[in-house]
């Protein structure tokens, strides 16, 4: 079995660089990533560090653990990578993904680069790899957790011989120096990240349509970083626009986070959106729906709900301003016209239960989501695709009328 350390890292890449790089120039790049070169100190544990004699200084290895892998990453691209044979570099990745394989000490969920959240499962399978977020996030993990000396035992396997042996290995697999390839989350989830961003990008761009022969255009998927080595799941994948994919590639950590975030939102929203789907509303609804799109408020009637509504009721359950906005403007103009659409159809639905139906889509999408103006949305979302995807705007009017009338958010609620 082969161990991945610094020193295997090391030796690797030294059999990859023309004969011309002498050891200790490659040891200085990879080191000073992580911290100033000191020469006194660090000048004479290279040719001790290649064999794994000894173990990186303890106050490297506190550094590797916390240091931002981006920088790390940017000094591989521009000090590290060019000491290798350009002829060379496939071998010395192929070869580095070999030794991760052997090495079962390393867990296959484990995080090896935290560039992308790869583990070493999706490492082994991996088609293309940014040279530099590999080489930079297999030389942080080695140093941070992996006591060099532990691959003394296998140190003699790294030959030229090993590395040569992956000359005709993998002819597909592609090597890059300026744009990270990620893993791409499984095809199965496509359709799911897709419906989860309801088809819209964090930007506001519309994504892809399906291709023929399955996949999308103009969309791609990619697995968010991950704070823990876990295994990455659906819940760390997002669809995301040309545009967004390359902002992502090169943007700082904070914007990432804010991604994540942002992602965690829409989750939220389409499990409390499947709850809610599981409640049919009356039918009769729909007709309700149709009418409300052609009607036009008249001067009167409007100035007269004007004299008469009472915001209260509205101001008392909701604390998002947009939203209370939004819904004392509709029952403002609509409340009076709407409840006498459904006093109408009170022969053959009763609208007490309509009510109730509405309540409890409330309740369920509640356990999912917090923010006020998303569990409006997701109940209006859902009316708007049971009935037919008609008639948009009818259907935020009839939540707005629920949320005056019955108990579609509670009184004095918590909001986001």
């Amino acid at each position: 079995m082969k161990r991945l350390c610094y020193g295997t890292i090391a030796l690797t890449l030294r059999h990859c660089a023309p004969q011309s790089t002498l050891q200790q120039a490659l040891h200085k790049a990879m080191m000073s990533a992580i911290e100033p070169w000191d020469d006194k100190r660090d000048s004479s544990q290279a040719s001790r560090l290649f064999k794994c004699e000894i173990n990186p200084a303890q106050d490297i290895c506190d550094t590797a653990k916390t240091i931002d892998h981006l920088p790390v990453s940017a000094h591989f691209e521009k000090y590290v990578v060019p000491l290798l044979d350009p002829n060379k570099q496939k071998n010395a990745v192929l070869a580095l993904i070999e030794i991760v394989r052997e090495d079962n000490t390393i867990d296959e969920d484990t995080v090896l680069i935290k560039q992308g959240s790869i583990t070493k499962e999706l490492l082994c399978i991996a088609d293309a790899i940014n040279i530099a977020d590999f080489l930079s996030g297999l030389f942080l993990y080695a140093v941070a957790y992996v006591a060099n000396k532990e691959g003394a035992g296998c140190i003699e396997k790294i030959t030229p011989e090993f590395i040569s042996s992956f000359d005709l290995q993998k002819p597909g697999f592609s090597i890059t120096q300026t744009q990270l390839t990620l893993p791409e989350p499984p095809v199965a989830w496509h359709t799911r990240l897709l419906r989860e961003c309801g088809g819209i990008c964090a930007c506001g761009v519309p994504l892809g349509l399906g291709m023929k022969g399955g996949g999308f255009d103009a969309c791609s998927f990619v697995f968010l970083p991950r704070d823990d080595p876990g295994r990455p799941t659906i819940g760390d994948a997002i669809a995301l626009c040309p545009s967004c994919y390359s902002w992502y590639l090169v943007t700082s950590q904070d914007e990432r986070q804010a991604l994540r975030k942002h992602k965690e939102r829409i989750a939220a929203r389409a499990l409390a959106g499947d709850e809610v789907s599981g409640i049919k509303i009356d039918e009769q609804i729909s007709e309700v729906l149709r009418t409300i799109d052609t009607y036009e408020v008249s001067e009167d009637a409007l100035a007269e709900s004007q004299r008469t509504f009472d915001p209260s009721t509205i101001k008392s359950k909701i604390r998002n301003i947009p939203l209370r906005r939004r819904t004392i403007s509709y029952v403002t103009e609509y409340f009076p016209y709407v409840r006498g659409l459904l006093q109408a159809i009170e022969k053959d639905s009763d609208s007490e239960i309509i009510a109730q139906q509405f309540n409890l889509q409330y309740l369920k999408a509640k356990r999912r989501i917090k923010a006020e103006s998303d569990i409006a949305d997701v109940i209006a979302e859902d009316l708007y695709n049971h009935t037919g995807q008609q008639h948009r705007e009818a259907c935020q009017i009839v939540v707005a009328y629920f949320i005056q009338s019955c108990e579609v958010f509670k009184r004095n609620a918590v909001s986001k």
